[in-house]
């Protein structure tokens, strides 16, 4: 039911980081521009990119939601140092293609200055756009048979995961209106959902991933409610030339989970059960730093240069440690009854990253009617080394185009975005691959052969619409 409500207040209201867990930045005006919108930060989508721009915002009401159509497939290659042949081989398995369901991502914010010129208050909520992909847990070959599905060590589904920012901000103008501080706290809210198999061998007579052996797991992280905080500064160096900076402070979540367990098909598993399902998970979000330079050349036109670091290397691993009220595993031949299931980590080894943006948008009008069209485009570094990358989180280095539109009149504007990311596709060599099937009875890796070796692919196109509505007549 909470998870239910949390949905609920989003879209009854109303997955970024452009790197490591989410797809590209967000927001339908802002990423009209590439993503380049930290110095030229004017309205509520400052929320995200630098809350100083909230003192232009005035008093305001916006909603915006974006659709990602994201494509994307793994082809796993393995390495066999010994084959039939009794000579080093790679085995090819079938591709797979992850699908995403329909779900626009919504932003609510609204602000309002409650009469204080060089002050605004804002309240914001915003889902990151997020490429949640589902993963078969069986395929079929060229010859129509069925087996299972080679990605199912990273990933199933991530079915039912419901994450969202909510955040406080005031701003405040100095020095005539020329230099603008913008903070405020941010809370992240909503259950992480992850769905994948386990390779249960609980000894080396096992063949190995063998999927008779697969303990199908899904992991409810949550209700997560985790603090963090943001930042940023806006300094108009003249009417032309504006400079801005702003922080997103990293998230540290630790909160209560949920384990589900589906027992493997093997005879060994025939008469268990399964007991308890609390666990705690442990992960951190990234430190952000955005810096722009916007110039305003002529009546109209704004361009924007933006650099955004992001400090991915904080989020090494994810821990799922024993709850007070364990898993236990019950009447499993060749195990003590009851097993204990210990302490799992999920390697990440996420890397620091950044990314460039360069967009702008030129229009006219005034209060009665205006128009702004808008274009940018951006490139992001991926956050995960090559040899970590997998369909858990598929990010790679990419390139996002961009165009925009908006038609204003009488305080009302309507925002249409598109944007299509181009992933550079990625192959992660067999005999580098550093991740391997996680095992719930001996809580470690099993060290034999990687799962995230072979090639991987991700395009996206991004569809956004967005209105607002600004308060108090024509400024």
């Amino acid at each position: 039911m909470t998870r239910i409500l949390f949905v609920l207040c989003f879209f009854a209201a109303s997955s970024a980081q452009a790197a490591g867990l989410f797809l590209t930045d967000r927001g339908v005006r802002p990423l009209s521009r590439g993503g380049a919108f930290v110095a030229g930060a004017d309205d509520l989508s400052s929320i995200w990119y630098n809350p100083a721009g909230l003192m232009e915002s005035g008093s305001q009401l916006m909603l915006d939601a974006a659709y990602l159509n994201v494509d994307t497939s793994f082809t796993r290659k393995a390495y066999i140092p010994v084959s039939s042949t009794g000579e080093p081989s790679t085995q090819t398995f079938d591709k797979v293609s992850g699908t995403a369901p329909f779900m626009p991502i919504p932003t609510l914010a609204v602000s309002h200055n409650f009469g204080l010129k060089t002050w605004n208050f804002a309240l914001g909520m915003y889902v990151p756009y997020a490429a949640l992909s589902e993963y078969p847990e069986t395929v079929v070959n060229a010859n129509g048979e069925e087996h299972a599905a080679p990605q199912r060590y990273s990933l199933l589904n991530p079915k039912g995961t419901v994450l969202g920012v909510l955040g406080l901000y005031v701003a405040k103008s100095f020095l005539d209106g020329r230099l603008q501080i913008g903070l405020g706290p941010k809370f992240l809210l909503g259950e992480y959902v992850s769905t994948l198999a386990l390779s249960s061998c609980p000894n080396a007579t096992c063949a190995e991933q063998d999927p008779d052996w697969d303990a199908v797991n899904r992991l409810t992280a949550g209700f997560i409610f985790t603090a963090s905080g943001s930042l940023g500064a806006i300094f108009k160096i003249t009417d032309q030339y504006r400079l801005g900076f702003s922080a997103d402070l990293p998230f540290w979540v630790d909160t209560p989970a949920k384990i589900q367990v589906r027992l493997p098909r093997a005879p060994l598993f025939a008469g268990a059960t399964v007991e308890g399902d609390q666990a705690r998970v442990k992960f951190r979000l990234p430190l952000i730093l955005r810096l722009g330079f916007e110039m305003r050349p002529v009546q109209g036109l704004r361009l924007e240069l933006a650099v955004v670091f992001e400090g991915w290397a904080i989020h090494d691993k994810i821990e799922i440690l024993r709850g007070k009220n364990g898993v236990n595993l019950n009447n499993v031949i060749g195990l003590p009854s009851p097993y204990p299931i210990g302490d799992l980590t999920v390697q990440r080894n996420f890397r620091d990253t950044f990314s460039v943006r360069l967009g702008g948008e030129y229009g006219g009008g005034g209060y009665t009617f205006n128009y702004r069209l808008r274009a940018g485009v951006n490139y992001d570094r991926a956050a995960i080394p090559r040899d970590y990358l997998s369909v858990l989180t598929l990010d790679v280095d990419k390139v996002t185009t961009s165009v925009g539109v908006s038609i204003g009149f009488y305080g009302i504007t309507l925002d249409v975005l598109y944007a299509h990311v181009f992933g550079i596709n990625t192959s992660v060599d067999p005999q580098q691959a550093k991740l391997y099937a996680m095992s719930p009875v001996r809580a470690e890796p099993i060290d034999q052969t990687a799962i995230n070796g072979g090639d991987y692919t991700l395009q996206a196109n991004v569809i956004g619409l967005g209105l607002s509505y600004k308060f108090g007549g024509p400024k």
